[in-house]
């Protein structure tokens, strides 16, 4: 299907930083990314990359003027410092582009193997209060090829990898690169789509699809819209 040296690349611009999910609440999120990792993805729904000291995060606010949604933070704060030790406590940064923000911020970096437990410990606590900063998030992703959801075999020619950042949250949102081996937009890519659109935890817009293609001397590649 492909040699590489032309794909077709679904991203966001520079200045755009991430896309909603697109469910409410963060177990519906969950399931909708849980569901699109393990059918069209090389990638486990529960193994999210930690490569990286910070590549798997629980954030959880503290300090709010409304005491209920502090209570529920504290004892949210209690059950992740019993699963993972103590987390790093830091004071809000930039305050002043909220209203009535919280005054603590508490982070836990996490492996994969305890990744599971924070998604559970956030579900339990869902629906979370309406607050423009938090209440919880949790900032994890993965690193795959895409896979065919019928054979499940890694699709042909497949150009490098592919990811997506999730901030799991009250509104859930994401930021993707997507790379299909597909060396035009021909019926077969869109056949491709088709099939995977709906299933998608975000939604699926052509105007951040770029052809990628081999720079004259063969030492980069540059992007054009389809």
């Amino acid at each position: 299907m492909n040699n590489q040296e032309t794909f077709i690349q679904y991203s966001l611009p520079d200045s755009r930083i991430g896309q909603a999910v697109r469910e409410k609440g963060i177990e519906m999120a969950w399931l909708k990314i849980e569901f699109f990792i393990r059918q069209f993805t090389t990638a486990l729904p529960e193994s999210p990359d930690d490569s990286r000291w910070d590549a798997i995060e629980l954030h959880i606010f503290s300090g709010f003027e409304d005491l209920k949604t502090d209570d529920k933070c504290w004892t949210a704060i209690n059950s992740a410092n019993q699963k993972f030790g103590e987390g790093q406590i830091i004071n809000v940064q930039q305050p002043q582009l909220y209203d009535n923000p919280p005054k603590k911020e508490t982070i836990w970096r996490l492996k994969k193997e305890t990744f599971k437990d924070a998604i559970d410990l956030l579900i339990s606590g869902d629906p979370w209060p309406k607050q423009q900063l938090g209440p919880v998030e949790l900032m994890f992703s993965y690193d795959f090829h895409l896979k065919d959801n019928k054979s499940k075999k890694i699709l042909d020619g497949s150009p490098f990898q592919s990811g997506i950042m999730f901030w799991l949250t009250r509104t859930s949102f994401c930021s993707p690169t997507l790379n299909f081996p597909f060396q035009n937009a021909d019926e077969s890519f869109w056949d491709y789509v088709k099939e995977m659109e709906p299933y998608m935890p975000f939604k699926f817009d052509k105007k951040y699809l770029r052809l990628v293609t081999k720079n004259k001397k063969g030492t980069g590649y540059k992007w054009r819209k389809l």
